[in-house]
């Protein structure tokens, strides 16, 4: 299956959130704040190094193993309940997007995807939270969770028809064993973990409304496909399986830069 760039977002609306110690209460876009974009990226290959890792033209990520390479073209999860956390010196101002989900295609060689982008109140940010999940609904689901899975698992299965819905990623690409012929693949994963990072120093987002935000979260996919012994996972052996990997799927979201 030929890569292509894909990035879902639902037609629902976007709503904001400023909690305090006492709770959440809803927030426009009210004077007094600066626009936050967030978005998520393959760190550097200079920070790559359990692997033998570059990038092609084509946006192709190359980890070469002791026991052969693996080629990646497509990375692409569903991050949901995006929150920023307030730092405990502030006044407590906190935003917490629920727009999603979001199914990200992560852009294997330079660049960036963007999931969304809002105006947050004023405050002191020490902490991005979000959620790597499936879209099999649970029975404490509300109505407008189950319309937003249901609509973005159809939108997803437009590319990959087979798509599980207790799926939370798909990786497309081709192993090459040593002294072996490649064999393509394209695997599900089901990997459902909250990743929390901290942001250092803390974004501190002013009054006056002046500047606009950009939040990069690196990511890092060697950390999943290749073992400590140096050798890349087969993962053309679970073609027409849902992969279940034994790995902190988090401890690959690894910073989050901002400017």
């Amino acid at each position: 299956m030929a890569r292509s760039t894909l990035i879902v977002t639902l037609a629902l609306p976007f709503l904001l959130a400023a909690c305090s110690v006492d709770g959440v209460s809803p927030l426009d876009d009210a004077a007094g704040t600066e626009r936050v974009s967030i978005g998520f990226g393959t760190a550097s290959s200079t920070s790559l190094a359990r692997a033998s890792i570059a990038v092609d033209g084509g946006d192709t990520l190359v980890l070469s193993g002791t026991n052969g390479t693996l080629e990646l073209t497509t990375v692409a999860f569903i991050v949901d309940e995006l929150e920023l956390d307030c730092d405990d010196d502030s006044d407590r101002a906190c935003a917490e997007f629920e727009e999603g989900p979001f199914f990200v295609d992560l852009p294997l060689g330079a660049g960036r995807v963007d999931v969304t982008s809002r105006a947050i109140p004023a405050g002191s940010y020490d902490e991005l939270e979000f959620e790597i999940e499936d879209l099999d609904l649970d029975d404490d689901d509300s109505d407008s969770e189950r319309a937003r899975a249901a609509a973005l698992l159809e939108d997803i299965r437009l590319v990959y028809p087979d798509f599980p819905a207790d799926a939370s990623m798909v990786v497309e690409g081709r192993f090459t064993p040593l002294g072996g012929d490649a064999r393509p693949f394209v695997v599900f994963i089901e990997a459902d973990v909250a990743v929390e990072l901290d942001l250092e120093p803390p974004l501190v987002v002013g009054a006056d409304g002046s500047a606009d935000r950009e939040l990069l979260v690196d990511v890092r996919p060697d950390m999943w496909f290749v073992r400590a012994d140096g050798s890349v996972r087969d993962l053309s052996l679970y073609v027409g399986s849902l992969l279940e990997l034994d790995v902190e799927i988090e401890d690959g979201f690894v910073d989050v830069e901002f400017d």
